[in-house]
């Protein structure tokens, strides 16, 4: 293998390698490196934990923001679940009212003698053109049971087939009182804030 020298002025692309000196730095070379107090170091030490706290703080209450949003998202819908629900329990609940108070007058019609009493009793003490409007199928029962008490007072009982039965109607001098299921049903409703009509 044959050796090749490379002549200097062919080589300026090189430079020769010193040692570094490991001898102590000069002065000047050592006032060029200014290293932090202990002052600035707990400064600097105070500023990022400040900073950190604060950014922290930040991130914590951007959470809570969110977490505030979501649950009053949630409260909301309960709410209104809650609201669906009740109306949707009462709606549930005077269906079946409806439908109990029908069977029952279709199983004991002697409950519309209570209703009728309570009716007279409204405008007792009038004397004059006293009328007790039934149904039907209520008048022969209501006639039956209580005609000591209608012949008192002086009672016609008139059958008007407008009346659903389990209802009725009293006309006198003095004034009417109207004890009809619809009648009873509507101020049943407005004491429950509602307008539900009695289904016919």
């Amino acid at each position: 293998m044959s050796e090749r020298f490379i002549p200097k002025e062919q080589s300026s692309a090189f430079e020769r390698w010193q040692a570094v000196s490991f001898d102590k730095p000069s002065p000047e070379r050592r006032a060029a490196v200014i290293l932090p107090t202990a002052d600035q170091i707990v400064a600097l030490q105070q500023r990022a934990h400040d900073e950190g706290f604060a950014s922290g703080v930040a991130e914590v209450r951007a959470q809570a923001r969110q977490l505030g949003a979501v649950s009053a998202a949630f409260t909301g819908a309960v709410a209104t679940l809650e609201a669906y629900m009740a109306d949707s329990l009462l709606n549930l609940a005077l269906e079946l009212a409806q439908k109990i108070i029908r069977q029952s007058l279709a199983i004991r019609p002697e409950l519309i003698l209570p209703v009728v009493r309570e009716a007279l009793r409204e405008l007792s003490g009038t004397y004059q053109n006293n009328t007790l409007l039934l149904n039907p199928a209520d008048a022969e029962l209501v006639s039956s049971h209580l005609s000591q008490e209608l012949a008192k007072n002086g009672w016609r009982v008139i059958v008007d087939e407008r009346i659903e039965s389990g209802g009725c109607r009293v006309e006198s001098g003095s004034g009417e009182v109207d004890a009809t299921l619809t009648q009873r049903w509507q101020l049943t409703m407005a004491t429950l804030g509602r307008n539900d009509a009695w289904l016919v």
